[in-house]
């Protein structure tokens, strides 16, 4: 990222998909060289999504810091993991499974995550998320501001495309 700004390279985008660019310490390390760079996720703190603000509340006052895409979908699928078993009405593996397979959820803490929870015939989730973040400064601090898709992204927030300074 600092090699990039040295070398004056402006591409139209910079975009990262999670791994560094989401690690809490990459600002740190890159500085104000990563402003306007985005990153594909599945969650972030601000995406606007039922119960994300309250849950990440009750997190960060226990633990000090938000939480990132890994927490929430372990938390999230110990809920979907609770309904099957509950759905199931045994702990044996193959019912389980079954419950599994049927899931349909569209409700509840596992919004935070997905509008709704089903799996496809291979067990892949359906219509797993993504969200797309930006590096923006906001009242002079940097921060990754969920810009996209609309109806998640942080109220308020704006896009910055092309990358400033990008040739046209």
């Amino acid at each position: 990222t600092k090699t990039f700004a040295e070398q004056q390279v402006k591409p139209l985008a910079f975009i990262g998909t999670s791994g560094g660019f989401a690690d809490p310490t990459y600002y740190d390390l890159a500085g104000d060289a990563c402003e306007n760079y985005f990153d594909i996720s599945t969650w972030e703190p601000d995406v606007n999504r039922p119960s994300s603000q309250d849950v990440n509340k009750k997190f960060k006052s226990k633990y000090g810091y938000a939480m990132n895409a890994e927490a929430v979908k372990a938390y999230v699928g110990m809920y979907i993991i609770k309904d099957a078993i509950e759905r199931a009405g045994s702990t044996e593996p193959d019912k389980i499974r079954e419950a599994l397979a049927a899931t349909d959820i569209n409700d509840g803490v596992t919004q935070m995550y997905a509008a709704q929870t089903k799996f496809d015939k291979t067990g892949q989730m359906i219509n797993a998320p993504l969200v797309i973040c930006q590096y923006q400064k906001v009242n002079g601090k940097m921060e990754r501001v969920t810009v996209w898709p609309e109806a998640e992204a942080r109220v308020g927030s704006n896009i910055v495309w092309p990358y400033p300074g990008a040739a046209k």
